[in-house]
């Protein structure tokens, strides 16, 4: 599918710009997430398996929605910036999914079953958004490795380009909003980020979001955490094992 190909393309070229030791495995046409040994997402030329067996991807596959123009992936210019602020240094924080659910407990059960004798966890974290639930699968013992998060939310998108369904990239970053925003003018485009989270106490912007393209239905979107956030705090205390 072409959501996979343009995966494979993006998570390439991210893996070159991390540090040695990337939790990004490559096999040919497939790119695996592993969190030390394991492995926790696996993205072939048509599916995404979950722990190397369950195919999340009909769950984000929109065939019906119709876009006013088209919006392909920009896999060159992601590359161009992923390689900008790599100078800085970073580290892909996790990969994820959002789809509407109309049924968020049972979901989350199916998700809890999974992981039974897969040595990983679910984890869960206040969501700011009274539809949505917001979950993370991994292994946060070691608050370095990568997860990979599944967002259920029970609002049915109102407009082509809000942000259900779609597939997350999150990279750590050692840069300030402000950084982030003119690299993204120069090697994306101007308006690229629609949404951003910003902290009173730390006076300044934590994360910022953006969209860089659709696929096969499906919004590609790119997280981007400046040095305000703290991922080992999240890790530690926001996030809840169920």
């Amino acid at each position: 599918m072409e959501i996979n190909t343009k995966l494979f393309q993006a998570l390439s070229l991210l893996s070159e710009n991390l540090p040695a030791g990337s939790p990004l495995v490559f096999n040919k046409d497939t790119v695996s997430l592993t969190a030390g040994p394991r492995e926790l997402i696996k993205i072939t030329s048509s599916k995404m398996l979950l722990f190397g067996s369950y195919n999340l991807e009909p769950k984000i596959i929109d065939s019906e929605t119709t876009f006013p123009k088209p919006f392909p992936v920009q896999v060159g210019k992601f590359g161009s910036f992923i390689k900008e602020i790599a100078k800085s240094g970073i580290r892909l924080n996790h990969l994820g999914i959002r789809y509407f659910c109309g049924q968020p407990d049972k979901e989350l059960e199916w998700y809890k079953q999974l992981t039974v004798q897969t040595g990983f966890h679910v984890y869960k974290e206040g969501s700011s958004e009274e539809k949505d639930r917001w979950y993370f699968l991994g292994d946060k013992t070691g608050w370095r490795n990568p997860l990979f998060e599944i967002i259920l939310t029970r609002k049915r998108p109102s407009g082509p380009y809000e942000w259900t369904p779609h597939f997350q990239i999150d990279i750590d970053t050692h840069l300030n909003g402000d950084e982030l925003k003119e690299i993204a003018n120069r090697c994306l485009w101007s308006d690229f980020y629609k949404w951003q989270l910003d902290d009173a106490e730390a006076e300044g912007t934590v994360l910022l979001m953006g969209m860089i393209g659709v696929a096969s239905g499906t919004k590609v979107c790119l997280g981007i955490g400046t040095k305000l956030r703290d991922t080992k705090y999240h890790r530690e205390y926001l996030l809840k094992e169920i």
